[in-house]
């Protein structure tokens, strides 16, 4: 087992983790460190905080697998004179025995897991559809239709520039990135986002009142076409 799939048992969903990485292109620690928290979040579907967090520890086994690695400093031959009337005490070495030991069992448990790797190689990772969730009457509606609050014409034209047209659009969007994108203020972009989630909200609430309405109905139908003359 490799360095990235190490990490991603030590500190993530395990293969999970590793097929989506793999899936975004990511086959090495130095590839994961090259990609912005933002990217990595969204493939890993975390927030930008835990994004970061990943990186730092895959920053930590990057440098903890190359001091293992690495040959031990050499030290300087010169050594001071002193007395001959005074003995001399031996020098301290100093205390590696925790990161050397560290080391070892990092090198142990890759050289395992390589081993189980050849015996039974893992298979490779199918295609991964992400489900649509089905839709919802006017959450597709053109931004500039839904009469959000701060939402002008001018404002509308904007975001469509930039591909978001609807309500879905705007919710699922990325703060950071509308706010970099359009240039708008971030607090701005989160409240938008915050009243289009209320609207497709509501939306929710009356395609299901809708939707039990007509339940409500058809079963009054059969109760009335099943009963008989003498109901």
């Amino acid at each position: 087992m490799d360095a990235l799939a190490l990490l991603c048992n030590l500190h993530a969903d395990g293969p999970q983790t590793l097929q989506r990485l793999r899936r975004a292109g990511c086959e090495s620690l130095a590839e994961l460190a090259e990609m912005t928290a933002v990217t990595l979040a969204q493939e890993l579907g975390e927030d930008e905080e835990a994004a970061e967090r990943f990186q730092r520890e895959a920053e930590l086994l990057a440098t903890r697998l190359e001091q293992g690695g690495a040959p031990q400093a050499a030290t300087s031959s010169w050594t001071p004179q002193e007395p001959a009337s005074s003995p001399r005490e031996p020098e301290p070495t100093p205390d590696t025995g925790g990161a050397t030991s560290r080391t070892e069992d990092v090198s142990q448990l890759l050289a395992t897991w390589r081993t189980l790797d050849d015996q039974s190689p893992p298979e490779p990772p199918s295609e991964y559809v992400v489900p649509s969730p089905p839709p919802i009457p006017g959450e597709n509606r053109a931004l500039e239709e839904v009469g959000l609050d701060g939402m002008s014409p001018e404002l509308a034209a904007r975001f469509a520039e930039i591909g978001v047209l609807s309500l879905r659009g705007l919710v699922e969007a990325s703060a950071i990135e509308l706010a970099r994108e359009l240039p708008l203020p971030f607090t701005r972009v989160k409240r938008l986002q915050f009243l289009a989630g209320r609207a497709v909200a509501e939306l929710v609430s009356a395609a299901d009142a809708t939707e039990a309405r007509r339940a409500a109905r058809e079963t009054e139908g059969d109760r009335v076409e099943t009963a008989g003359p003498f109901a």
